[in-house]
């Protein structure tokens, strides 16, 4: 597994290691979860919405799409290695809970995206499924 791209490791308190692999692996797999048909499809459940005071505004479902692309990606990095999934997709709120999300989602510093149809820059994805204040 490549571990310079996408690759993020942290420790539980109770010593347990996660490894989380971003890529197309776990994108393909967090896709399926979500019955998502194309990436595209699948990327816009990440989106977070805003009120009319221009403040995030984050959804039970939002919450629930994060966790299932955090599990993908520790479901990927398992099976790409050959070591057993032994976690379910619930313990991965443990973890948020444990580590905290920003620290989760550091690893995904990924360049902007191409622009949309009118032109306006896309998300980065971190900062797509990250609230900002």
């Amino acid at each position: 597994m490549n571990k310079l791209s996408g690759y993020k490791a942290f420790t539980l308190p109770d010593g347990t290691e996660i490894e989380l692999k971003f890529g197309m692996g776990a994108l393909e797999l967090f896709g399926k979860s979500i019955g998502a048909k194309t990436v595209d499809e699948a990327m816009t459940q990440l989106n977070v919405s805003n009120d009319e005071n221009g403040q995030p505004v984050v959804t039970f479902e939002f919450l629930g799409v994060v966790r299932k692309l955090l599990f993908a990606a520790a479901q990927f990095a398992a099976l790409s290695q050959g070591k057993p999934v032994t976690f379910n997709e619930y313990q991965v709120s443990d973890w948020i809970d444990a580590v905290g999300l920003e620290e989760i989602l550091s690893v995904l510093d990924l360049p902007d995206a191409a622009p949309d149809s009118d032109g306006a820059k896309k998300k980065k994805m971190k900062d797509r499924i990250r609230p900002t204040q």
